[in-house]
């Protein structure tokens, strides 16, 4: 057997290894810190990037307009204006006023002839590939029913806008409106129908609802009669938009000033009444029921009384009866006095 003699190390050798261990550690800390630091440049230049690409985005969501939005940004109108004719903007900006108190407008299926209550008013070369945007102006005081160029059916209540192509492009049919309207949209699940609001963007296959989106107030309301329809809206969530579906039965009523949208089960026939000559109410507000009887009738109401402003009232309105008529009935029921000075009702 052979056996190997153990080497024992003197006090120099037990100094020069020390050193060497400290070295080796010191070596490999340095290095373990620099390729932590490493790392840590490259996820925060990662980051970065991630978040300009996040912010660009954000904006280019925020920014970014289709063509009957920069259409109706570059050919602002007056509407929807107080008084006067309804009014057809054809796309060279001719204006084609109807005397008509409630004028019936149809477009031919390629959009190439405008009827008005069975005479022709207008013709437009279709063959071409351009774009023809077209818009109808109601005024506060009157009414008017379209159809379009695709077969569905737009009623417009008074004071608003509605801006469509003559003829809809083979992939969607876009509109835009301002104002209030009621949709009866032909189906075709190839082309979606598509209802654009300053905020709103409803989209629908076939269906039957409304949407309310007057600038003096301070929300959009859609509320669904049948069908299904999607909304798309701007938010205060990172990319800036959100979307919402809604049943049948159902409102949704999106605030611009929070950016937020609710919705409830109503009775649709309140928000469509108008379009058969009535105002139905459940539990509305005197204030608000002044503003929609203002715009129906092109009248000014100016309501002093400040305890009178919230007092709910349910009910109906014949619109067939004359402003004073729907005064005086709604003086009856709530007790107050009012004068009519030429276009104004002053309210005490």
């Amino acid at each position: 057997m052979n056996i190997k003699k153990i080497h024992q190390i003197n006090e120099d050798e037990k100094i020069q290894l020390k050193n060497r261990i400290h070295h080796s550690i010191k070596k490999h800390t340095i290095e373990r810190k620099r390729k932590r630091k490493k790392r840590s440049i490259y996820f925060s230049v990662a980051a970065s990037v991630l978040f300009i690409f996040g912010v660009s985005f954000f904006y280019q969501m925020r920014e970014s307009k289709n063509y009957i939005e920069q259409y109706v940004e570059v050919n602002k109108t007056t509407a929807p204006i107080h008084d006067g004719d309804v009014k057809v903007v054809l796309s060279n900006q001719e204006v084609i006023n109807l005397k008509e108190e409630a004028p019936s407008i149809v477009y031919s299926n390629n959009g190439g002839t405008i009827k008005v209550n069975n005479e022709n008013i207008a013709y437009k070369d279709t063959v071409s590939k351009i774009e023809i945007y077209n818009s109808i102006i109601v005024p506060y005081g009157k009414r008017s029913f379209i159809t379009l160029s695709d077969g569905s059916k737009v009623w417009m209540n008074s004071g608003s806008k509605l801006t469509y192509l003559a003829s809809f492009k083979e992939d969607k049919r876009e509109v835009y409106l301002e104002g209030e309207a009621i949709f009866e949209v032909t189906h075709n699940k190839e082309r979606p129908f598509y209802v654009l609001t300053k905020d709103n963007r409803v989209e629908v296959l076939g269906t039957v609802f409304n949407v309310s989106n007057y600038s003096d107030d301070d929300f959009t309301q859609t509320t669904l009669k049948s069908g299904s329809v999607e909304i798309k809206y701007a938010s205060n969530s990172l990319f800036g938009s959100s979307t919402t579906r809604i049943t049948p039965g159902t409102m949704a009523s999106y605030s611009r000033s929070t950016k937020e949208i609710s919705k409830k089960t109503v009775n649709v026939d309140e928000y469509m009444s108008w379009r058969d000559g009535f105002f139905i109410f459940h539990s509305e507000s005197l204030t608000n029921i002044l503003r929609k009887v203002s715009r129906y009738y092109n009248v000014k109401i100016v309501l002093n009384e400040a305890m009178l402003k919230e007092l709910k009232f349910s009910g109906s309105l014949d619109l067939k009866d004359t402003i004073e008529e729907v005064m005086e009935l709604l003086k009856e029921t709530s007790k107050f006095n009012y004068q009519k000075i030429d276009n104004q009702i002053i309210i005490n």
